[in-house]
């Protein structure tokens, strides 16, 4: 986990994750929607019924998401807030336990197959972030899951030290690929990486 997450943290972490980005693939970042203003995704969010933690806002204020349609290699690509309001509904949000719990919010991933959410309950600051895979029957209910980390901080900073350990780099092709065995195991554990 990252010592002192905040949503400032967040800002410098997801700044330093975009130059390396844009050093090794800039056209990736050319999938890339520009931020949104604070008030924006509030209102957004309301308009679903949750009232997003600080860090919820300084990812959607960094980057409005990647563009459907276009092609993108990133691992873990930044969802539009349709998109995200999208994952949650086709998901089933309720209370079930394979539906999607009302107060998580996915913000990166692949839709149905894999993403990864925030809780949005104001339950916890800064806020739990889990991922969410049908494969690993991980869920948005299981309160102790081993797919948690604390603040988007963690997933980030992780980012960006498997581009500067080399575990996650760039083929030949353009695309961004993970060497898996090499990463440490509490993050391989969390599948946020």
């Amino acid at each position: 986990m990252v010592e002192g997450a905040s949503p400032e943290l967040l800002r410098e972490l997801l700044n330093e994750y975009e130059e390396l980005i844009r050093d090794r693939t800039p056209d990736d970042w050319n999938t890339a929607q520009p931020g949104l203003r604070r008030i924006e995704i509030v209102e957004f969010l309301a308009s679903i019924g949750l009232v997003p933690p600080d860090e919820i806002i300084v990812w959607w204020e960094w980057q409005g998401g990647h563009a459907t349609g276009r092609p993108y290699s990133i691992r873990h690509p930044h969802l539009t807030l349709d998109s995200a309001k999208s994952v949650r509904e086709t998901s089933g949000v309720g209370f079930g336990e394979f539906e999607w719990n009302p107060s998580w919010l996915p913000v990166a991933g692949e839709g149905p197959k894999f993403n990864i959410a925030v809780d949005c309950s104001g339950d916890h600051t800064p806020p739990l972030v889990r991922a969410i895979s049908p494969e690993e029957a991980s869920t948005t209910h299981d309160v102790d899951s081993v797919f948690q980390v604390v603040s988007l901080c963690t997933p980030v900073a992780w980012w960006i030290e498997a581009i500067r350990q080399g575990w996650y780099f760039v083929d030949e092709n353009q695309n961004w690929q993970l060497r898996w065995a090499e990463l440490p195991p509490e993050w391989k554990r969390t599948l946020l990486v």
